[in-house]
């Protein structure tokens, strides 16, 4: 099984990122021709770890999980200038919702700086992801880090950069706590400094970044595998 936000999924702004493009995409590819096992692929966008944990209520106990890969965390840790519930108050009242969304969006890197809103506080992060993973003890369980923003999203989104890295030491932190978990960090180490894989966003990826993001899960699955693929 595999689950993202929209990073792994296609995308088009400006630059079109097709489907077989993509990592998850290569990845069950790969899977498929090595030991003939495919993956149910899961994106939705928005997607953050309160929706990740919804999802697993609702849905995604009931697909085959004996390798589990998951990408998420991009909207929960990005500072923004209002929260979950401000908005959901907002969007009953259009006049007042459009003029604030209007300035939120213009002075978006300024009003960051002010306000140090997520949509999942580290602490919730940290327990949803936690939770995911105890739901699947005997699953191998890969999680791909939160990606290094781009300059489009550093200028937009104050602090970005060190929200990434706050968030994914969590990651890290669940590997050590979890035998079934493998946190992927070589697929961060790869991206860095790498500002032509990003759309015009900042953060949403090419083919080339789902490329770097397919091998560097490859050189490490191949190497925890070794005696699964080298069977066949």
């Amino acid at each position: 099984m595999i689950i993202t936000d929209s990073i792994g999924a296609p995308r088009n702004i400006g630059t079109k990122t097709y489907f077989t493009e993509t990592w998850p995409y290569l990845i069950n590819k790969y899977f498929i021709e090595k030991i003939n096992y495919s993956h149910f692929i899961f994106t939705q966008q928005a997607l953050d770890s309160d929706l990740l944990i919804e999802n697993l209520k609702i849905k995604l106990d009931l697909y085959d999980k004996e390798y589990i890969f998951i990408q998420c965390g991009i909207v929960d840790c990005a500072r923004r200038v209002l929260s979950k519930r401000i908005q959901t108050i907002l969007s009953l009242i259009p006049g007042i919702n459009h003029i604030v969304k209007f300035i939120a969006k213009k002075f978006h890197y300024q009003l960051t700086h002010l306000y140090n809103v997520n949509y999942v506080s580290e602490k919730r992060y940290m327990k949803n992801l936690s939770t995911f993973c105890q739901n699947f003890p005997n699953s191998k369980i890969f999680l791909i880090p939160i990606l290094p923003a781009g300059e489009q999203m550093r200028n937009k989104s104050y602090n970005i950069s060190y929200q990434i890295h706050i968030y994914n030491q969590l990651l890290a932190k669940l590997e050590q706590e979890l035998p079934n978990v493998n946190y992927l960090k070589d697929v961060y180490d790869s991206l860095l400094n790498n500002e032509d894989i990003f759309l015009s966003d900042g953060y949403h990826i090419n083919g080339s970044g789902h490329l770097k993001i397919y091998n560097s899960i490859l050189r490490f699955i191949q190497n925890d595998f070794e005696g699964i693929f080298h069977q066949i």
